[in-house]
C-alpha cells in the first residue's frame, strides 16, 4: 500500500480571503501526518493542479475553483480518492447548498435562490424586516459576496450590485437573532469542535461584529452533530465546517456549510482526525483494490489467502468529547 501516490493540493489564496496561512496550516499538518504511512508525496497549489494535473492516485485537496473541480471530478471518475471530491465542493456553492439543506429538511432561516436579472425581487420577502445578501453561485471571495440590508430597497441595489458583477444567483435569507456557532467535522467520524467566534476573534470578514452580544444560550449538542452529520452525507462532504445560530428557545438554526475550513481554533487536533479519516479510506479503497485483483486471478475467492495491508493508526483513535453533553451551555471542544 506504501506505493501508492498521494497529491495534496492547497487553497488558491484567492478562495482564502484574510485566511491564507489557517488554511495552509491545517492541510500542512494532515500531510505531515499521512506521509509517515505513504512517502510517495507531493504538494501542489491550486494553480499547478489545474494546469497540469497529477498522475496520483489519491487526492486529498482544499480547491475550489472551476478548472481544479473539473480535474477533481474527472479523476473521481477514473476510479482516484478524491477527498473533498468535486461533486461535494460544488454542492456547497451556495445556490446549491441552500436547495440541498431545503430538500433534506435541515433547519435554516427562510430562503430564497433569486436570479439577479429579474426584474422584481419575490412578494414573500416582503414580510422580512432584516435581510442576508450572499453569492449564490460560487464561493465567497469578497467582503462584498455577503451583506447585510435592513430594507427592500438596500436589498433591491445589493442584488443589482451583483449582476453588475456576473453573478448570476444570489441567496437571500431572513436575519435570525441568537448565538452565532461554528462548527468543524468529519463524516462519519465522533470528532465535533464548536465554538462562538466573537469570544475568538475568529472571522473573515468581520459580520460576526453584526451580531449581538453572545448570551450563550444552551442547545443540545449532539443534535447539532447529528444534523451536520447528516447534511456531510447528502453533500458527499468528507471535512466540513458552517455556522449556525442558537435561539434563545435552544433552536438551532444553520446558516452556513463548507467545505474543509481552517479548523484554526482546534488546528492540530483536527489534523489529526481528518488524517485519520483519510488513511481509513484509503485502507478501504486498497482492501476493494486488492480484493477484486485477488477475484480475477481465482475463481474461487473463499479459499484465498487474503489479508488487508491496512494501516496501523490505532493510535490515532478517536475521541469525541463532545458526545457525553449533550445539553451544553456552552459548546464544547
Amino acid at each position: 500500500m506504501s506505493d501508492k501516490k498521494v497529491s495534496f493540493v492547497y487553497r488558491d489564496d484567492a478562495f482564502s480571503p484574510n485566511n491564507v496561512r489557517n488554511d495552509s496550516l491545517i492541510l500542512d499538518k494532515v500531510a505531515d501526518i499521512i506521509e509517515r504511512y505513504l512517502p510517495r508525496c507531493e504538494r501542489l497549489s491550486e494553480k499547478e493542479f489545474t494546469l497540469r494535473g497529477t498522475d496520483a492516485q489519491i487526492i486529498i485537496n482544499m480547491c475550489r475553483s472551476n478548472g481544479a473541480i473539473e480535474r477533481l471530478v474527472e479523476y473521481q471518475r477514473q476510479g482516484r480518492l478524491v477527498i473533498n471530491s468535486g461533486y461535494a465542493i460544488r454542492n456547497c456553492f451556495r445556490d446549491r447548498l441552500t436547495s440541498i439543506m431545503q430538500r433534506s429538511q435541515v433547519p435554516m432561516p427562510q430562503s430564497l435562490v433569486v436570479d439577479t436579472c429579474e426584474a422584481a425581487l419575490p412578494e414573500e420577502i416582503r414580510q422580512w424586516d432584516l435581510f442576508w445578501v450572499k453569492r449564490g453561485q460560487g464561493h465567497s471571495m469578497v467582503r462584498e459576496d455577503i451583506q447585510q440590508v435592513d430594507s427592500l430597497e438596500k436589498l433591491q441595489q445589493a442584488v443589482e450590485e451583483y449582476r453588475q458583477r456576473n453573478i448570476g444567483t444570489v441567496v437571500l435569507s431572513r436575519h435570525i437573532d441568537g448565538d452565532l456557532v461554528k462548527f468543524y467535522g468529519i463524516k462519519d467520524s465522533e470528532y465535533f469542535y464548536s465554538f462562538y467566534p466573537a469570544e475568538e476573534a475568529h472571522s473573515k470578514f468581520g459580520q460576526e461584529l453584526l451580531s449581538p452580544k453572545c448570551h450563550k444560550f444552551p442547545f443540545d449538542q449532539r443534535r447539532l452533530y447529528d444534523i451536520c452529520q447528516k447534511l456531510a452525507r447528502e453533500l458527499g462532504l468528507d471535512v466540513f465546517g458552517g455556522d449556525c445560530i442558537i435561539g434563545r428557545d435552544q433552536s438551532i438554526c444553520v446558516i452556513d456549510f463548507n467545505d474543509w475550513p481552517s479548523f484554526a481554533p482546534c488546528l492540530s487536533e483536527g489534523a489529526l482526525h481528518i488524517a485519520n479519516h483519510i488513511l481509513l479510506r484509503i485502507s478501504e479503497m486498497s482492501e476493494l483494490s486488492e480484493r477484486s485483483e485477488m477475484s480475477e486471478r481465482s475463481e474461487n475467492t473463499e479459499n484465498s489467502d487474503f489479508s488487508s495491508d491496512a494501516f496501523d493508526i490505532s493510535h490515532l483513535g478517536e475521541s469525541n468529547p463532545n458526545k457525553d453533553n449533550q445539553n451544553n451551555e456552552s459548546p464544547c471542544h
